[in-house]
């Protein structure tokens, strides 16, 4: 497989040189730590900013995005001092531009409490607007993230996106309408959502995400409708399986938006049961691997509906991948155990949510999925 990167310098590159594409993410990031224990050796500030912005984004596409938490404010410090210095910042577009990916992902930990979120989303507006860049991005972000908790500051937030121009570093339009699809759902505004959605799910609008992760939100928003009893939207209902058949070659085949596997999985068990248990045989690791826990929440919830779907049952034998937790070569599983295990998992993870972020709306989705 290929090397990701270069340095001119010999001793930087070859530890770079050793990364390959097929390493597991824990011995990639090993090595980009060991790059950049060299740069702050030498206190070679641009590869000190340069190779944590690496380490940042790479492990984001590897499913470790929390290390970001660890290695941003480092850079911030560094860029700081750096202004101060020498009036200018190195790599400022690349910093401003996973500062986005910092606000977003704060949406998937609960480690990320409300407070520190607030703090990260003024210094982030500050600094857009010092470089000269629209914070329209960070305030969608912050409107979707306070969506569950704070409605005011929440819509007060989405007006403040509507009322700021998009610029170079503003989030692609399909993303950027995803966003507010995610946005419109989250407050309750249905018809707003599909609106918005629209030119999403006829691939007017489209890229690497997008429209599959538009799809995934909106499956989910159709399954909690279900749980419910309530009316999924006409228009969306019609097209549910073709959108969950695209959205899952991109979780599947091309390996992205893996995060969102549960919201797929919670479709199938309520729509199409059938593909269950195909689709499970490609992640029997999941929750032992991803370290994203709104990720674990949702493909937890998705493993409780389909053991609830089993009825009475003490066991149920199925043929799954060997690195199933639960995996024994005769194939044949104790339904409790699988059941409390997941459950566990589930509660935990909603309530960490809850008590952080003040977000309720997984603690409400569990509460449906056990009275289901």
């Amino acid at each position: 497989m290929g090397v990701y990167f270069y340095d001119s310098i010999p001793e930087y590159n070859e530890i770079l040189n050793d990364i390959r594409e097929d390493d597991s993410e824990e011995t990639r990031m090993r090595k980009l730590r060991m790059v950049i224990d060299l740069a702050d050796r030498n206190k070679d500030r641009n590869r000190q900013i340069k190779y944590r912005l690496q380490a940042m984004e790479d492990t984001t596409f590897y499913g470790d995005s929390f290390q970001m938490y660890s290695l941003f404010p480092v850079v911030l410090k560094l860029c700081d001092e750096a202004f101060k210095e020498e009036g200018k910042i190195p790599f400022l577009y690349s910093i401003l531009w996973d500062y986005k990916w910092l606000i977003e992902e704060s949406n998937y930990f609960y480690q990320v409490s409300a407070a520190h979120f607030e703090k990260l989303v003024d210094d982030a507006v500050k600094r857009f607007l010092n470089a000269g860049f629209s914070p329209r991005p960070i305030y969608l972000q912050a409107a979707i993230f306070y969506a569950a908790s704070d409605p005011k500051k929440s819509a007060d937030y989405y007006n403040m996106f509507l009322e700021t121009n998009r610029d170079g570093i503003s989030d692609c339009l399909a993303c950027e309408k995803t966003n507010e699809v995610i946005y419109f759902l989250f407050t309750g505004q249905e018809d707003k959502a599909m609106e918005k959605a629209a030119p999403l799910f006829a691939k007017f609008l489209r890229c690497t995400d997008a429209p599959y992760s538009t799809y995934l939100h909106c499956l989910l928003y159709a399954s909690e409708k279900a749980l419910q009893g309530k009316m999924i939207p006409a228009g969306f209902e019609a097209s549910m399986a073709e959108y969950a058949a695209d959205a899952r070659k991109a979780v599947v085949n091309r390996k992205l938006l893996v995060e969102q596997a549960g919201k797929l999985l919670i479709y199938y068990v309520l729509f199409e049961p059938n593909k269950v248990l195909p689709f499970i045989r490609r992640f029997p690791d999941y929750t032992e691997v991803i370290r994203n826990p709104y990720g674990v929440f949702y493909f937890s919830v998705g493993m409780l509906l389909f053991i609830k779907s089993l009825g009475d049952k003490e066991t149920y034998k199925m043929k799954i991948d060997s690195r199933f937790k639960f995996y024994n070569p005769e194939n044949t599983y104790n339904v409790k155990e699988m059941y409390d295990y997941y459950l566990d998992i589930a509660k935990t993870t909603a309530e960490n949510f809850s008590k952080s972020q003040g977000n309720n709306r997984m603690k409400s989705l569990l509460d449906l999925v056990l009275e289901h």
